[in-house]
């Protein structure tokens, strides 16, 4: 059986885990900027087979409109696979022109209820985030609970629930600065 510290370790890593998950997931929640990252995961159908935009293209921003997004496939066939990929994603709402060579993605200008619906998508992530952090505690906690000294399972409780707050106030802080990004004209 794993020692108290080590539990109280790999509950922290996986926390972290749990804490990056959010972040990344946030990361393309964007209100003004465009950047490749928003449609690096995107399926597409490349000959039957859903793949990864980023697996099939270049991604990029136009060089003198950088709330433009140029995708240039590695095969020209693939513009209108592409074109419908881009038009079927309900999270970005992207607009697109197809020139033959490259397709050209750019965005409107968000209202301010658009930007309370990302504010709300922000909230319910990382809400989904915190729920995450408990269950993991929860796990934790049963295997410290099976340890006989009450004092180390009294100690390793206390540091796993310092560990649970600490991610859980990331998080918060987290959501703060990513609603406080988005609100921002």
């Amino acid at each position: 059986m794993d020692t108290l510290n080590d539990l109280i370790e790999r509950a922290g890593e996986d926390m972290r885990k749990a804490f990056e998950y959010v972040d990344k997931d946030l990361r393309v929640l964007q209100a003004s900027r465009v950047f490749p990252g928003m449609l690096e995961e995107l399926l597409v159908d490349y000959h039957g087979v859903p793949s990864r935009l980023k697996e099939l293209a270049h991604i990029g921003l136009e060089a003198n409109n950088q709330h433009i997004l140029v995708i240039k496939p590695w095969e020209k066939d693939l513009l209108p696979e592409i074109e419908k990929g881009i038009l079927q994603d309900n999270q970005h709402n992207f607009s697109v022109r197809n020139s033959g060579e490259a397709i050209y993605a750019s965005r409107p200008p968000l209202t301010e209820e658009s930007r309370k619906v990302l504010v709300k998508q922000v909230a319910s992530k990382v809400e989904s985030g915190k729920v995450a952090i408990r269950n993991i505690r929860k796990k934790y906690k049963g295997q410290i609970s099976q340890d006989k000294s009450e004092n180390s399972r009294k100690q390793a409780e206390s540091k796993l629930e310092a560990c649970t707050t600490q991610w859980i106030g990331k998080l918060q802080t987290l959501q703060s600065k990513k609603a406080a990004e988005l609100m921002q004209v």
